[in-house]
């Protein structure tokens, strides 16, 4: 019974070559972009989970505005911000800082 069926879809992919065509592509960038959709969804919930106190982690970001209706948000503030933070408030225990540089590779 299987064998017919694969005979029969054969059969109309073979005869509608263009039309089978257009529906396969769209179900491969449909499948596609939902596999990129999902994978950018859980890795944004999967972001700091493990560590065990996972719920009392916070990052600051700043907020440029850059006209009407335009904001950059940028995971960056000036360097002094985190120990004055833990020196005025006594909710915040520890603070850890990261600094980037660009990387000049000179041959």
């Amino acid at each position: 019974m299987i064998k017919k069926y694969f005979q029969t879809a054969a059969r109309v992919l073979l005869k509608n070559k263009m039309y089978s065509f257009i529906n396969i592509t769209g179900l491969t960038l449909g499948l596609w972009a939902c596999m990129i959709v999902a994978n950018v969804v859980l890795d944004d919930l999967s972001y700091d989970k493990q560590w065990s106190r996972k719920d009392d982690l916070y990052r600051i970001i700043t907020v440029n505005k850059m006209g009407e209706g335009l904001n950059e948000r940028n995971a960056a503030s000036f360097a002094g911000l985190a120990p004055e933070l833990k020196k005025n408030y006594p909710e915040v225990e520890t603070y850890s800082q990261l600094y980037t540089s660009p990387l000049k590779i000179i041959t």
